[in-house]
């Protein structure tokens, strides 16, 4: 609990040094690198060239430019390409591009971080490089991450899938880089440049899959995780094994996906159910009853209607002798 109060201190911007961590020198000097002067602008000539030093004249003159610069008109086209045409932009190639995409070492991560300016913060928690260098081995950069590369055993059964793979590597095996996911070259086409898929278009590609196959719901890349831990447990696989192919750090999470199926669901409805043979015999039972009821009520009214007799030469025995009834 201590650690998580120093944690949730450490990472606040101005609230860290009134807490318990006021006499840690390394956050005092963190502070002290980040400056707590505030930058701003304090003077400023406007379009008539006369120089603004009120705090609200220069915001004012602010205002004044930028809403004149995008309700402008009438551009002339010329001017703007006699002021850019000496403007020469660098151009990233795409080896390049291959050469920088791969994700930074936990070195160089630590390098860039020791390069930055003392009063510069690698972050967005306003700790300065002081604290990040000091306290390198406890945040650390990629440290918590641990990665491997998974290498899985997979039997295909469908030979079409089969061969999309093995014609998609042997297409891109030959490019520079070590990315799996490549660009297309154009679509409907099956080329791949050496320029890999960008992080946000792998970030939605489930979900532009499932729009573009016409499949309702919400999807993200995790669906596809939930999706194979699910039908595996309900499968019967062993825990496991699951874990093997879905990469699960613990068994727990893995039985979050456990869903009962829609064959398991009809069986404890029938478990839940009578048999048949009761539900006939109790049928059977409501029937007669109400066979008899309706028996017993036709004679009750035949008596109340003063139908004759309904007992004649009848002999009725009692203690006290024989009585007959004509």
């Amino acid at each position: 609990m201590i650690t998580e109060k120093k944690g949730v201190i450490i990472r606040s911007r101005e609230e860290y040094y009134n807490g318990d961590l006021e006499n840690i020198e390394i956050c005092e000097l963190a502070e002290e690198k980040r400056g707590t002067i505030k930058k701003e602008i304090r003077e400023l000539y406007d379009k008539n060239g006369i120089l603004r030093e009120n705090k609200e004249e220069i915001i004012n003159v602010v205002r004044d430019f930028y809403k004149g610069l995008y309700s402008s008109q009438n551009i002339e086209n010329e001017k703007i390409k006699d002021y850019l045409e000496g403007v020469k932009l660098n151009k990233l190639e795409e080896a390049d591009w291959v050469h920088l995409n791969p994700i930074m070492t936990n070195e160089e991560c630590l390098k860039n971080t020791k390069d930055f300016q003392n009063n510069k913060t690698p972050g967005i928690d306003g700790l300065g490089k002081a604290f990040y260098v000091e306290f390198w081995d406890i945040i650390g950069g990629l440290n918590q991450r641990n990665l491997s590369a998974k290498n899985l055993k997979h039997y295909l059964q469908n030979p079409v899938l089969f061969k999309i793979y093995e014609q998609y590597l042997n297409i891109v095996r030959d490019l520079n880089g070590i990315a799996f996911y490549r660009r297309p070259l154009d679509k409907g086409s099956i080329k791949f440049g050496e320029q890999s898929v960008g992080v946000n278009k792998l970030f939605n590609i489930m979900k532009t899959m499932c729009a573009e196959a016409g499949i309702d719901g919400y999807f993200t890349n995790h669906s596809g995780k939930r999706t194979c831990a699910t039908t595996l447990n309900q499968a019967g696989v062993p825990e496991q094994e699951i874990i093997n192919r879905t990469g699960h750090s613990s068994v727990e999470s893995v039985r979050k996906y456990k869903r009962a199926s829609s064959e398991m669901l009809k069986d404890i409805s029938n478990i839940l159910e009578p048999s048949e043979s009761i539900c006939k015999k109790i049928k059977h039972e409501n029937n007669t009853e109400i066979q008899n009821r309706t028996e017993n009520q036709e004679i009750s009214k035949s008596a109340a209607g003063g139908i004759g007799s309904l007992f004649t030469g009848c002999v009725f025995n009692f203690n006290s002798g024989s009585y007959i009834y004509l």
